[in-house]
């Protein structure tokens, strides 16, 4: 959702960070969108209230580290 505020009061609409950023994020999105595949995550459409997570098809250790996280819905996307 491009509404949402990620980091320092700035609506970004495309951010890159490491594990300790990710999980240091304050997000409100209800809804969390993990793909590991960059065309699935280069595609999708805004959605409100949603926060997309490409992980490289590494997978991403930080996610469990992100509090933020827990009160979202997370779907994977693969």
């Amino acid at each position: 959702d491009p509404a949402l505020v990620l980091l320092a009061g700035a609506p970004l609409p495309d951010i890159k960070v490491d594990e300790h950023s990710f999980a240091q994020l304050q997000v409100s999105a209800k809804r969390v969108l993990m793909t590991e595949n960059e065309i699935n995550f280069l595609v999708l459409p805004p959605m409100a209230d949603t926060v997309a997570v490409f992980t490289a098809g590494y997978g991403f250790d930080a996610v469990g580290k992100a509090d933020w996280i827990r009160r979202a819905e997370v779907l994977y996307w693969g």
